[in-house]
């Protein structure tokens, strides 16, 4: 709800809702690394995979970028990963041209954060790997969100990939209600 009066000359207004209270705790990883870039991780709900796989090859051809991994989440909601490190703005660029849940989105740039963050523990079902959209990217790849796909979802990233990593194993988790 937006309340909006004028008071002294001056346009006042207050923006706010009203939600049920979150219960239920998730963990998830954060796409920031430690230099300050960021991975390019996206959250896509109700959207069709055929969808997803032709948006995703559009985004590596406009920003030049490697291998996204898709994950399902819950019915008809995926997550991507995409290793290659990006630029705030550029991360932002990428996701403003592509059709991710707007929430996820807008919530961390309100809120001050400016992280992304892909739930790892299940909502209703197990998330579980889907497939690769491969691309050769000439950009540095995270190390440490390689080893995260490969421990905790036994995805084959490949050697290559690995080669151009920023050797860095640390990566950021959160805990968040939903």
């Amino acid at each position: 709800m937006i309340l909006r009066f004028n008071c002294l000359g001056k346009r006042i207004g207050f923006s706010f809702d009203i939600r049920n209270q979150k219960k239920e705790w998730v963990t998830g990883y954060t796409n920031r690394c430690k230099d300050g870039m960021y991975c390019i991780c996206l959250d896509y709900d109700n959207v069709e995979l055929e969808w997803i796989e032709g948006e995703l090859r559009r985004l590596q051809e406009d920003y030049e970028l490697g291998t996204f991994y898709i994950f399902r989440s819950s019915e008809n909601s995926y997550h991507a990963v995409c290793l290659d490190k990006v630029l705030f703005v550029e991360l932002i660029s990428i996701m403003e041209s592509s059709t991710v849940d707007p929430d996820y989105l807008r919530v961390p740039l309100k809120w001050g954060k400016k992280v992304w963050t892909l739930r790892l523990t299940p909502k209703d079902k197990e998330i579980e790997f889907v497939k690769a959209i491969r691309s050769e990217s000439y950009r540095k790849q995270s190390l440490a969100h390689g080893l995260l796909l490969e421990k905790v979802f036994g995805v084959d990233v490949p050697e290559e990939d690995a080669l151009k990593s920023d050797w860095s194993k640390e990566i950021c988790f959160a805990r968040y209600p939903i």
